[in-house]
């Protein structure tokens, strides 16, 4: 009997060990922080980007003595969506929303750069209706319209042509003779 005492105790004292070598072993670890990127992301962005530009305010006052009450309903815009607002919501960096846009994260983000684009588009039309309607400070909505959306100030006049080339003007006079006619166009310089 203590010998099967014996080879019980070596068989637990066996798997035991099994177990702690298993338990010993580390496990494949992915370096770094965890990425927080969800898949829910995508479709909380856009809803992010997607409220109404603006909205009636109901303003009451008092007027007369007889304590007359006037509303007055005055259009109000709403608080611009901006990518560092959505990323501050989230817990991440705007430089972190443009890593998981970026093309050749595609696969490992999906459907994030579709998301992103769709939300630039959301806002370019957010901006464009409020400054239309007069919502928002007309120097101002250039300046952010050209900051953070793809318009551009276009200046007309500009010299040259497409391959960069000077542009030449002929400066025409007419001639006029002693007698009041006219004899047409003469060239007078060339710059």
């Amino acid at each position: 009997m203590p010998e099967d005492k014996n080879k019980l105790q070596q068989q637990i004292t066996k798997q035991e060990k099994a177990i702690n070598r298993k338990k010993r072993k580390p496990k494949k670890k992915d370096w770094g922080r965890p990425c927080k990127y969800r898949a829910a992301f995508n479709i909380r962005m856009i809803n992010y980007f997607s409220i109404e530009p603006y909205y009636d305010r109901k303003d009451s006052f008092i007027t007369g003595k007889k304590g007359y009450t006037k509303t007055q309903y005055k259009l109000t815009a709403n608080k611009l969506p901006t990518f560092s607002g959505f990323a501050r919501h989230i817990g991440v960096s705007v430089d972190t929303l443009n890593e998981w846009a970026k093309p050749e994260n595609e696969a490992k983000y999906k459907g994030f750069s579709a998301a992103k684009k769709q939300c630039h588009d959301l806002q370019k039309d957010f901006l464009n209706t409020n400054a239309l309607m007069g919502l928002y400070n007309a120097t101002y909505s250039i300046f952010v319209a050209t900051n953070i959306t793809d318009m551009k100030n276009s200046y007309r006049g500009e010299t040259g042509n497409k391959d960069g080339e000077k542009l030449i003007v002929n400066l025409v006079k007419p001639v006029e003779l002693p007698n009041g006619n006219n004899t047409g166009p003469q060239q007078a310089a060339t710059t």
